[in-house]
């Protein structure tokens, strides 16, 4: 994406010259790397018809009522909206996992365990699930540089990927990919499942 506006600075007029680039967020790859697992792209699981999917909400952390000593401001402040998200992107999710047309279940992240134990197989989730809490959020990064009398701003879109998981083995199906800033937003995210679901088992779905 290139834009071009005309900024007027101290009675000077220079030209802002915008790109957008965008970086993925890839650490289950890593993940699978050290496990020996298998990371699979435009696929999906070919039991995930007949097998048990676990989808993620949000839950509420605590968060102190003063920035502790030694906590940027800024993640503080993540903290607190993530509180304020969990309410909205978990009717989201509830709302848009009707569309999916395969058993699953919708639980906490600390309760995986738990259902994969009950024979829940799969698990859809990303990268930066947590991000707003280990304060390893990106979104969207903007730098900006002087040359030849025009400044170059450049702004960095993280991209992350959906996957499934298998919790068995261990392997990634990536569903698609989708911007980070999206991260909560599930009327957004779980079509990019019942989409892929649709197109790989028309017959059942």
């Amino acid at each position: 994406m290139n834009a071009r506006f005309l900024l007027l600075s101290l009675g000077l007029t220079a030209l802002l010259q915008t790109t957008a680039q965008a970086q993925v967020s890839d650490n289950f790859r890593k993940t699978a790397k050290q496990l020996g697992s298998t990371v699979f792209k435009d696929k999906l699981p070919e039991d995930l018809p007949q097998a048990k999917i676990l989808f993620i909400r949000f839950a509420p952390v605590e968060v102190p009522a003063q920035r502790p000593q030694g906590m940027s401001s800024e993640a503080y402040t993540r903290l607190r909206w993530h509180n304020q998200n969990c309410g909205w992107s978990t009717e989201q999710l509830r709302k848009a996992a009707q569309k999916y047309p395969f058993a699953y279940r919708i639980t906490t992240q600390d309760s995986i365990g738990y259902y994969r134990d009950q024979g829940y197989k799969y698990l859809l989730l990303h990268d930066s699930f947590n991000s707003f809490l280990t304060n390893d959020y990106q979104g969207v990064r903007t730098h900006t540089s002087m040359s030849g009398g025009v400044t170059h701003q450049r702004m960095d879109i993280t991209t992350v990927d959906l996957y499934v998981q298998d919790l068995t083995t261990n392997n990634f199906y990536v569903v698609d990919q989708f911007r980070e800033y999206h991260l909560y937003k599930y009327s957004l995210l779980m079509p990019l499942l019942t989409k892929k679901v649709g197109k790989t088992f028309p017959a059942k779905s």
